[in-house]
């Protein structure tokens, strides 16, 4: 059964392991099999508190009894107590592989990572300075996205598409179309205005020659 399934936190309320329980949950001892964790980390810890993965089962305290292979033997006692704030912000340990990407006028490609705790949806990203607590990254921060295309003006000669995103341009970034009026109107007719543009998971650069309206 689900309810079965329980994970195993330090005094400190740390998520170290994933047991099963074998043969049931009626009795004082309980005989659970690790499925995720490492036996020798566990019988570090002398007493363990066992969360179910089900938020309305109930939660339980245990010491260690013996264990052998991937099985550990514990003398358990319920928890009374409301578990909330156990449960509140946990920090599930596992180890997996991902990507983080820059967020910035300027494109450092991706950089492939490895890590052992997954709290935040498995998506990291980094900013080019450092956040201050409570500050937002803003959910445009990739760009404008460009709708349509003039035939013949100066972005479509220069190769923009429909459905590009618009990162930076003249070495600026750009978040709104505000910030891309703000940028052209710092150019003249004659000028060149480099873009760096977002498609289909590449970045490309192109130059818009301002021989007439970019738009």
């Amino acid at each position: 059964m689900e309810q079965s399934l329980y994970l195993m936190l330090d005094s400190k309320g740390t998520p170290i392991a994933r047991g099963r329980v074998q043969g049931g949950t009626g009795g004082q001892y309980w005989q659970i099999q690790v499925e995720d964790g490492k036996i020798d980390e566990i019988l570090e810890h002398k007493k363990l508190k066992l969360l179910s993965v089900m938020d309305t089962g109930p939660s339980y305290e245990g010491v260690i009894v013996r264990s052998r292979n991937d099985m550990i033997q514990l003398e358990v006692t319920r928890i009374n107590a409301d578990t909330h704030d156990m449960r509140k912000n946990l920090r599930v340990v596992v180890h997996f592989n991902s990507f983080i990407y820059p967020l910035g006028a300027k494109w450092a490609g991706r950089r492939q990572v490895e890590s052992n705790d997954l709290s935040a949806g498995g998506i990291a990203f980094f900013t080019d300075h450092s956040l201050q607590v409570g500050e937002q990254v803003a959910p445009d921060v990739w760009g404008i996205e460009v709708r349509s295309v003039t035939r013949n003006s100066p972005a479509d000669k220069a190769g923009v598409r429909a459905g590009d995103y618009v990162l930076s341009a003249g070495g600026q970034p750009v978040s709104s179309s505000q910030d891309l009026l703000r940028v052209r109107r710092q150019h003249h007719l004659g000028d060149e205005l480099p873009m760096t543009l977002w498609r289909d998971g590449e970045i490309i650069e192109v130059t818009l020659s301002l021989m007439e309206p970019a738009v």
